[in-house]
């Protein structure tokens, strides 16, 4: 269950970012289609960084916490 919901979290941070274009709400997507529309590449590179450093620690933190809660894993 908990493995699970990591894997949707990361799903809603891509979906939040495809929101945020498609209703040109301001935010961090809409900054990203602004920099890829004006080719400042490292802006593109900082927010993709970001974002992916972003689902990193979502998944290591789920990864910790099943092996805290499950008695049966072990490392």
């Amino acid at each position: 269950m908990l493995t699970i919901t990591g894997i949707t979290v990361a799903s809603l941070i891509g979906g939040a970012l495809l929101i945020e274009v498609t209703y040109s709400w301001p935010g961090v997507a809409f900054r990203l289609q602004e920099a890829i529309s004006q080719r400042d590449y490292p802006v593109v590179q900082g927010i993709v960084v970001v974002v992916a450093a972003l689902v990193v620690a979502v998944s290591v933190a789920v990864d910790l916490l099943v092996a805290l809660l499950d008695p049966r894993l072990s490392f």
